[in-house]
């Protein structure tokens, strides 16, 4: 039929195809929509905001009724407001998934489309969870967090090759037995850490538009089970192909702290501040984080000196160069450096005396 129409309307051919490249019909899996979103993916992971911002409108805009572009764009606002330490704007954020959970739930009701459906509606979920989980709303997150889960598996129960869904599924199915693991041993309850593991290693390995999100998620919970080599591959896997993502620069950070190894994480800390101190000039909240690791990393070492003399730095910034949003954390943050600097001088007049 295609080709018929090509050759009957030849003329109107590239008019024809700009309306079908539109028209968002059964083709959940369009190729100009994946590409977009694909390089939206790639220049977020970057972390050029501005190309990946108009990438992902660009998808909303060759493709109104699908709801990948809106979800992707609510999902780069989420990411600036992690690395930059920033504020979220829920206007636009609300606005965006409001609109991709009404083409989702459209596209629910077609058969041909209803997989994918119930996985962006569940995307959307996900996604306000997350955010309530940022700002404090434990409440919107458990719910919001239950309705993706429910989502997401009927995504997988309809195609089971939609890869994508599972990095949701499994990092709830840990992290559920994980916080209920003192209920385990119940019929009802189970543990299901291990799956939720596999689920998303399944992700990582073999998705498109979540690899990502997967990995973040599945390096959290190996350094959660004390498995540091396996993690710390996970963040130098992605660290290989996007060298300068702040994201899993801090991962890689951690799971070093975790683990140990201190002489490899004060370095990955010291050149984490060395980036944060030019890119943040009138906001030194990520300052004080990172010179706290950087105390505890130095103790570690042994290197009691220097560790005391990032503490002094610390209670050395202004709470002007703190935004208001920050200040309860930073309150917090600064409350943990005190106390380990008296733990420190307790720890010096013993061995004085």
């Amino acid at each position: 039929m295609t080709k018929r129409i090509a050759f009957l309307f030849c003329v109107v051919a590239v008019g024809v195809q700009a309306l079908l490249a539109r028209s968002d019909g059964p083709g959940h899996r369009s190729a100009a929509v994946d590409s977009l979103i694909l390089e939206g993916i790639d220049l977020t992971l970057r972390q050029d905001y501005a190309m990946a911002d108009e990438a992902f409108e660009r998808a909303t805009r060759v493709a109104p009724f699908h709801p990948a572009g809106y979800l992707y764009l609510a999902g780069l606002l989420q990411t600036r407001v992690v690395d930059d330490f920033g504020q979220l704007d829920w206007t636009r954020f609300d606005s965006l998934l409001a609109i991709a959970e009404k083409l989702a739930d459209a596209w629910i009701e077609k058969p041909e489309t209803r997989a994918y459906g119930y996985y962006y509606r569940g995307s959307v979920q996900a996604y306000r969870s997350y955010a309530a989980s940022y700002s404090g709303d434990w409440l919107v997150t458990v719910t919001k967090g239950l309705s993706a889960v429910s989502d997401l598996r009927h995504a997988v129960e309809l195609d089971t090759t939609l890869y994508d869904a599972y990095a949701g599924i499994g990092t709830y199915e840990y992290w559920k037995s994980r916080k209920l693991e003192f209920l385990n041993w119940l019929p009802l309850v189970g543990d299901s850490r291990d799956e939720g593991v596999e689920l998303l290693e399944k992700n990582y390995r073999n998705g498109r538009f979540n690899k990502y999100v997967a990995a973040n998620s599945l390096a959290e919970i190996l350094m959660d089970r004390r498995e540091y080599d396996r993690s710390l591959q996970v963040a130098r896997e992605v660290l290989l192909v996007y060298p300068d993502n702040r994201v899993f620069e801090w991962l890689e950070a951690r799971v070093l702290e975790r683990s140990g190894r201190y002489r490899e994480a004060c370095k990955a800390y010291q050149d984490i501040l060395d980036t944060a101190k030019v890119r943040f000039p009138t906001n030194q909240y990520p300052e004080i984080l990172c010179r706290l690791k950087l105390a505890k990393c130095l103790l570690g070492l042994g290197r009691i000196a220097e560790a005391e003399a990032e503490l002094v730095a610390i209670k050395g910034i202004s709470r002007d160069r703190i935004p208001e949003y920050l200040s309860s954390k930073a309150r917090e943050k600064r409350a943990e450096a005190e106390d380990l600097a008296v733990q420190i001088a307790k720890r010096n007049e013993a061995q004085g005396d």
